[in-house]
């Protein structure tokens, strides 16, 4: 479980927990043993197959002209997402990102680290 930072329409902010589609996997295996390949690609292409075209939105970001196309505070669960996205967005400061990174339901990172070494 994890909190978040303060908001303006939560101040103690709000608790985020994951459900039981949670897929944990460690890549480091430890004590010694080496990690291969295919691990690496493994874990890798979990995440590189993911986008969210598959749930109906764009790669695109949004804007004041095409937010409501895609959030719906009573929709689906990334019509949810996106609306959370662009409310928690409009209060500015620390979650202003959010706004320009509701298309990809928050997420403003890429899926792959910049990292030139793994271990």
């Amino acid at each position: 479980m994890f909190v978040t930072d303060p908001h303006p329409a939560k101040l103690s902010g709000w608790l985020i927990a994951w459900g039981e589609q949670l897929d944990v996997r460690t890549v480091n295996i430890g004590d010694g043993e080496t990690i291969t390949d295919g691990m690496v690609a493994g874990y890798l292409a979990k995440y590189a197959t993911k986008a969210t075209e598959a749930t109906g939105h764009t790669s695109r970001r949004l804007d004041a002209e095409t937010i409501d196309i895609y959030a719906d505070p009573d929709g689906t669960h990334p019509e949810r997402l996106v609306d959370a996205c662009w409310s928690l967005g409009a209060a500015g400061g620390r979650w202003r990102s959010l706004r320009r990174w509701a298309h990809m339901l928050g997420f403003g990172g890429h899926f792959l680290t910049k990292s030139r070494h793994y271990r």
